[in-house]
């Protein structure tokens, strides 16, 4: 039987989220299926824009950007309802949705709704952020492209700043990842001295006083300080904190505090203090894309269709390292009721109080960027 899949691709791109799509062509089209990509996300699940996805897409494998548009249209109760009705008028047999913790929420929710009412529809879960927040997984597809990106950003801008001495003192460097620091911590991996980068995580609200002391004394003993903040990282007294409202009427988003941060140290301290936003390359640059994300997201597609085969619904395709001497992981499922618009936040366990976190987490990320 000729089956027809819906693929969407939701939430902000990574720079390896159309090789996920490109993994899904190539399985449904081993098992001689349809594939339809909605175009724009939500908007297009919800309005019915579904266009035929052709050899094509091969090209894009190695292309950022989300092939099919992505968007950030609001999930309410009532457009979920929607994307459920234009799928069944599609005569859809299955979608795969790509995205992170909020579009497996989605997923959820259709799935609830196909399970409830008895209706003929798969629903698979495809994961991609670079932010890392999604439970029940190593790690996800474009976060080790972001993580490359980031540590050698900040490497480099560390290797400027000491070229500066004398002239700058303080670069305020800002990461993405919302509100986990997974990727912020990815600032110091290249730093050898346990104390030389100070890391601002947003799990850890930052004591601002101790943060200066720490600034002035880094500069006082190596003539410079490097601090890598979070987005989404506060100050306990709550001086630091921000956000950025996409179009008039929003969504916000975190944002702007190494700006804040940064004005802050040049009152305090009279120091020659520069902000660096990575900006939208931390999620988009080929130049720091990782090889093995390309290869893991790809064939988080392919297991996906490999799912659909299977007869399987409800689930989300899960990356399980494989402990071992070498470095692989296994591809599973886990349930979507188990990663639904849940938050994976960087354990405290790993965030010490002097500014860093523990060796362990470059042990687990070092295979993912080298």
């Amino acid at each position: 039987m000729r089956k027809r899949i819906v693929a969407a691709q939701l939430g902000g791109p990574t720079a390896v989220i159309n090789s996920t799509l490109v993994g899904l062509y190539t399985s449904v089209h081993k098992y001689g299926w349809e594939l339809y990509g909605s175009i724009s996300g939500m908007h297009g699940l919800s309005e019915g824009i579904f266009m035929e996805i052709s050899d094509s897409v091969l090209n894009s494998r190695y292309l950022p950007g989300a092939m099919l548009k992505s968007g950030r249209t609001e999930a309410s109760p009532e457009r979920i309802e929607k994307c459920l009705e234009k799928l069944m008028e599609f005569h859809a047999d299955a979608v795969v949705l790509i995205g992170g913790n909020g579009t497996m929420w989605v997923a959820g929710q259709l799935n609830s709704l196909c399970t409830d009412r008895g209706l003929p529809l798969s629903i698979i879960g495809a994961p991609k952020t670079v932010d890392n927040d999604i439970q029940g997984i190593d790690h996800s597809p474009g976060f080790p492209s972001a993580a490359k990106f980031v540590s050698y950003a900040v490497a480099d801008i560390r290797l400027d700043l000491r070229s500066m001495q004398g002239f700058e003192h303080v670069r305020v460097i800002e990461a993405m990842g919302r509100n986990v620091g997974w990727l912020t911590a990815t600032g110091a991996f290249f730093d050898d001295s346990a104390r030389s980068t100070i890391l601002l995580l947003p799990e850890r609200p930052f004591d601002l006083r101790k943060c200066i002391a720490r600034v002035q004394e880094n500069v006082r003993e190596d003539g410079m300080a490097t601090i890598v903040i979070g987005e989404g990282a506060k100050s306990t007294c709550g001086t630091i904190t921000g956000g950025i409202m996409l179009g008039e009427s929003g969504p916000m988003v975190p944002g702007r505090v190494a700006g804040k941060l940064a004005k802050i140290l040049r009152q305090e301290t009279g120091l020659v203090v520069r902000d660096e936003t990575l900006g939208i390359l931390q999620r988009c640059s080929r130049l720091g894309s990782s090889s093995l994300d390309y290869d893991e997201a790809c064939k988080v597609g392919e297991f996906a269709g490999e799912l659909l085969h299977r007869g399987m619904s409800g689930v989300m395709v899960a990356l399980e390292r494989i402990e071992d001497t070498d470095y692989h992981v296994g591809y599973t499922i886990t349930a979507l009721g188990n990663v639904a618009g849940m938050e994976r936040c960087m354990p405290l366990s790993l965030i010490n109080d002097d500014f860093g976190v523990d060796r362990s987490y470059y042990d687990w990320l070092e295979p993912l960027i080298k």
